[in-house]
């Protein structure tokens, strides 16, 4: 006889084995063996056509956050403009934030302030260079 809190134990651990998975789905390796200093310098630039060598990290409509776990040089791009607003190099773990009032951070380093225009959508890139 199964006893009663043997499906809440299944389903708690169900629960806990997704929701690892989940937040592992954030931390990427981008396959270089270089190191980075940690610094963030960041850049704006004009038009931008979709990135070739790079991976969508992730995309939406702001808030948005990734966490980037290995670092490397990211881009975010406004989708609804096709504009790059913000390129830099980010440190290992660097949480990448999209945000229409604050603008865009990167490891709690303002890259480009805000305001940002509203309902606007955004891509956040890791280029493999």
């Amino acid at each position: 006889m199964i006893k009663p809190n043997f499906t809440a134990r299944c389903t708690i651990a169900a629960l806990a084995t997704i929701y690892a998975g989940a937040a592992m789905m954030g931390c990427k390796h981008n396959g270089s063996s270089g190191t980075t200093t940690g610094n963030v310098s960041g850049s704006l630039g004009a038009a931008t056509p979709a990135p070739t060598g790079a991976t969508k990290l992730t995309s939406g409509p702001a808030p948005l956050n990734y966490m980037l776990g290995s670092g490397g040089a990211i881009r975010v791009v406004d989708l609804d403009t096709g504009l790059n607003i913000a390129s830099t190099t980010a440190p290992p773990q660097a949480v990448i934030t999209v945000q229409e009032t604050t603008g865009v951070s990167v490891a709690n380093k303002i890259i480009t302030p805000g305001p940002l225009p509203k309902a606007h959508r955004y891509e956040i890139w890791l280029d493999h260079k």
